[in-house]
């Protein structure tokens, strides 16, 4: 089993996957931070405005071969959690993949994103909703942004607007049990853990759950995502655009 985890700009996907890794004991792998890393080395910052041009840099480019990496894990790894916008919107009829989308209404998000230290980029989140909106709809014919078709493609929406962290974890722990992906006693220790893990969460912050899935070797580095897709797939590399090509053959 696979667990794809999706959501809009700000609405927490990238600490539920996180903290899904380290209790599931999955490996993570995090498209956001792929795409923040490239744009780091383009001088583009995670923030704000330049985080909206990273994203109408890259994605035309990058976007296409990073979800063709994304359908190519989801069919040929396992326990692999992927944090990424629209993943599973490809994978409805995988039966290697759960997946899950996380909703919640601009101003929630913009709460969320205060909360996460990144006051910058609540001015631009609509601006930013709207231009992944078009992207994805140009690249893969996508509308990330339609509720029907979020539900019908993802194995769990979630609009966690009201819901804590422990309680989106009970969500997801209780659909694998019935998947028969985690055991009933493996179920019943995630349940009791699950208020423990959202505690620490608010407690140590998100980068000392990323220490601690590094520390097992459950995190998969940006660098070492690109040099795998690489590899996977030179072709694609090749079709780059120069300024894109020069910066990813480096690394």
């Amino acid at each position: 089993m696979n667990i794809i985890v999706s959501g809009w700009p700000g609405v927490g996907q990238s600490t539920l996957a996180i903290i899904l890794a380290k209790t599931l004991n999955y490996k993570l792998l995090q498209g956001s931070a792929t795409f923040r890393y490239l744009g780091s080395l383009i001088n583009l910052e995670n923030t704000g405005a330049d985080r909206i041009t990273a994203d109408e840099l890259l994605e035309p480019n990058w976007g296409p071969i990073f979800e063709k990496y994304m359908q190519w894990i989801a069919n040929n790894k396992q326990h692999i959690i992927t944090e990424t916008d629209i993943s599973g919107f490809f994978t409805k009829d995988n039966r290697n993949v759960y997946s899950v989308f996380l909703q919640a209404s601009q101003e929630v998000r913009k709460q969320r994103l205060i909360k996460d230290g990144r006051p910058n980029d609540v001015a631009f989140i609509q601006k930013r909703d709207e231009s992944l909106e078009k992207t994805y709809k140009n690249l893969f014919n996508v509308d990330f942004r339609d509720i029907n078709k979020i539900q019908d493609c993802y194995s769990r929406p979630i609009d966690n607007a009201e819901l804590s962290i422990e309680q989106e974890l009970i969500i997801i722990y209780t659909d694998l049990k019935k998947l028969n992906a985690i055991s009933d006693n493996e179920y019943n220790h995630l349940i009791s853990e699950a208020k423990v893990e959202e505690d620490f969460f608010w407690e140590n912050g998100k980068q000392a759950n990323l220490d601690i899935l590094k520390q097992k070797g459950n995190l998969t580095l940006p660098a070492d995502i690109i040099k795998d897709i690489k590899q996977i797939f030179p072709e694609d590399i090749k079709n780059l655009p120069d300024q894109l090509k020069a910066i990813v053959d480096k690394i």
